[in-house]
């Protein structure tokens, strides 16, 4: 979902980045890439979104990083608790409450398109930009 949400952006005139590794590549160079030059960074949260694993490469430690610099964020909500409530490590879950709080409004994407989440992220963004 999250690679055809960032097909319709791009379509849309979204300047996006998404890691797109394969065998031999460095993939924590190319998400050190994304996090240290993103402006907003879109998180498309099923269950297990920001689950701390061994991967110091993990969503919890993208979204933490994202949380410390204070880069805005649109999450989509694909998960059927909010916040998502990661398996595993307690460290994950509590990260997800902190980060997405009572306040944070998110894109609901249950039953939606890829089309027309990337509709709404383009929307949110337009919004932030103007800020």
């Amino acid at each position: 979902m999250a690679r055809e949400i960032e097909k319709h952006l791009k379509a849309l005139g979204v300047n996006t980045y998404m890691v797109d590794s394969s065998a031999g590549d460095d993939f924590g160079t190319m998400v050190m890439k994304g996090l240290a030059n993103m402006d907003v960074m879109v998180a498309v949260c099923y269950d297990d979104y920001g689950e701390k694993t061994a991967n110091m490469y993990c969503t919890y430690y993208e979204l933490k990083k994202c949380f410390e610099r204070e880069i805005p964020m649109i999450p989509v909500r694909l998960s059927k608790d909010w916040p998502p409530t990661p398996p595993g490590n307690s460290k994950g879950a509590d990260l997800t409450k902190m980060v997405f709080g009572q306040s944070m409004v998110y894109v609901s994407g249950a039953g939606k398109s890829a089309a027309n989440i990337a509709a709404e992220v383009k929307a949110a963004i337009t919004k932030l930009k103007k800020k």
